[in-house]
């Protein structure tokens, strides 16, 4: 992030100790352009309340407060604003989770991302199946080591018309995870397997926090590219 540029915007934005629409605009669109992380974010509140500070006299500045509130609201969007971060645990084996797990999957209504080292549980892939026929966009990525193992549903899968891709690499893409509509990660040591299901001792976190979610989908984003020249 070029944190010299929103620095200087800050300040010019505070001659006039108001954020008129255009300036927000701007604002929204250098914080777009730059896709800044956690910590850029951090660093740009600690900036605006620097100015603040720097130019407050009064503890009761209404306008000084009044930029501060408009800014920290162009920040942030108003479904991000309203969303409230969750977190959730399932624990195997069990069905219970199973059935969970299954459930969190079906609330896809518009993607589905999985990266998974294996699929062998077939309601797991039912489940897969299910959304593809919905018009959900499913992609999955795999090891092409385990795509061959007896049980694997991952030909099957796309088979029926959903895009996958291989690492073919001599080592593993071991990863267990899957997004779901770009804002529910679920991430954990559980294989997509009958095995991790009903024997192994495995878990599972899922959540919606932002950064979290984006740091997994920007992976995502990166393996699918690079697993599109290899298979």
């Amino acid at each position: 992030m070029n944190k010299k540029e929103i620095a200087d915007f800050l300040e010019q934005s505070f001659d006039d100790k108001r954020l008129s629409r255009n300036e927000s605009s701007v604002f929204k669109q250098l914080l777009d352009e730059h896709q800044p992380n956690d910590n850029d974010i951090a660093w740009v509140r600690h900036q605006i309340f620097s100015i603040a500070e720097q130019h407050t006299k009064h503890p009761h500045d209404k306008d000084v407060l009044k930029w501060v509130k408009a800014l920290m609201s162009a920040m942030t969007s108003p479904a991000q604003a309203q969303q409230e971060v969750e977190h959730k645990v399932l624990f195997f084996p069990s069905e219970r989770s199973m059935k969970q797990l299954n459930e969190s999957l079906s609330r896809a209504r518009q993607s589905l991302d999985i990266c998974v080292f294996t699929i062998t549980n077939n309601m797991i892939s039912n489940v897969i199946e299910d959304l593809h026929e919905r018009g959900i966009k499913v992609r999955i990525m795999t090891d092409d080591d385990k795509s061959l193992d007896r049980g694997s549903d991952i030909y099957r899968l796309r088979d029926a018309g959903i895009e996958v891709r291989f690492d073919n690499s001599p080592h593993h893409m071991h990863h267990k995870f899957a997004i779901v509509d770009g804002q529910w990660l679920i991430n954990g040591s559980f294989n997509w397997t009958r095995s991790a299901t009903y024997n192994n001792h495995e878990n599972i976190q899922m959540t919606n926090e932002p950064g979290v979610v984006r740091a997994f989908a920007n992976e995502f984003d990166r393996l699918w590219k690079e697993f599109s020249q290899q298979s």
